[in-house]
């Protein structure tokens, strides 16, 4: 993986002589917009917290703050806006940024979702008020998360145990994404299944236009994997109906390194 906060096994920016009780600087490992194109949303993952923006000016544009701070879940990597406006959802590593070793880092409990539901875009930015609604537990070390185009299901890329070494005893040979149910109107979640996959290092993920597909990039494969388990993209139907689920298709190889993925209309 690229040397970043991404990076499972960095030690930055903590060192070994750093005072684990001193409050940590702000970091941003993701942005994201609004589907209006008004609002910004900044993850600062290493103080556990959301901030919001709008953006005005057309010539000259502006950003200003747009309502409460929120606090969400430990480590919230990466996050999405629902297709309707509404609500803004965190993937929470949950690693631990005072370890000095990979072993410290990487949680050995699952990671989490956070459901935030924003304040009304029609309320002013000093008065708006967001909400956290609760969440959901995914799978070990999520690095990803998608929602569907209908708003009604989410996933998560998780790397699981993939960044350790064969010898071990936390490493896993497969990731997985788990897939989970989501109310658009009441912003319930709820954890559906888990689907395992070889690969190391996952991390983006996407749903094509039509939501019957999703898609998992794969960094790189293990030692001597094959072009159908070495770096790439996973990809799975969505069945949907009354219990949505996925199914493997296969693997689209890649060249070594794949991060991210999205579709073009």
């Amino acid at each position: 993986m690229a040397a970043s906060a991404a990076s499972p096994g960095s030690t930055s920016p903590t060192s070994g002589s750093e005072d684990p009780s001193r409050p940590r600087a702000a970091a941003a490992t993701n942005v994201h917009w609004h589907p209006s194109g008004r609002f910004l949303a900044v993850n600062i993952n290493t103080q556990n917290r959301v901030a919001f923006f709008e953006v005005t000016g057309a010539d000259a544009p502006i950003l200003r703050p747009w309502g409460n701070i929120m606090e969400v879940g430990a480590d919230p990597f990466v996050g999405r806006f629902t297709p309707d406006g509404r609500h803004y959802l965190t993937a929470n590593w949950g690693r631990n940024f005072a370890a000095t070793n990979l072993e410290g880092r990487i949680p050995q409990t699952p990671s989490t979702i956070s459901v935030i539901r924003l304040a009304d875009p029609a309320t002013s930015p000093q008065s708006a008020r967001h909400d956290l609604l609760g969440g959901a537990e995914t799978g070990l070390s999520s690095e990803g998360i998608a929602i569907s185009p209908d708003g009604q299901l989410v996933a998560t890329v998780n790397m699981r145990g993939t960044a350790f070494p064969p010898g071990s005893a936390r490493f896993h040979r497969d990731a997985s994404v788990t897939l989970l149910s989501f109310d658009p109107a009441t912003g319930a979640i709820a954890r559906l299944a888990d689907y395992p996959f070889e690969g190391s290092l996952p991390e983006g993920g996407a749903f094509d236009r039509t939501g019957d597909h999703f898609l998992a990039t794969v960094f790189q494969g293990h030692d001597g994997a094959g072009p159908e388990a070495g770096p790439g993209l996973e990809v799975f139907r969505v069945a949907k109906g009354d219990r949505p689920a996925l199914k493997r298709l296969g693997r689209v190889p890649l060249p070594h390194g794949a991060h991210h993925v999205d579709l073009a209309p």
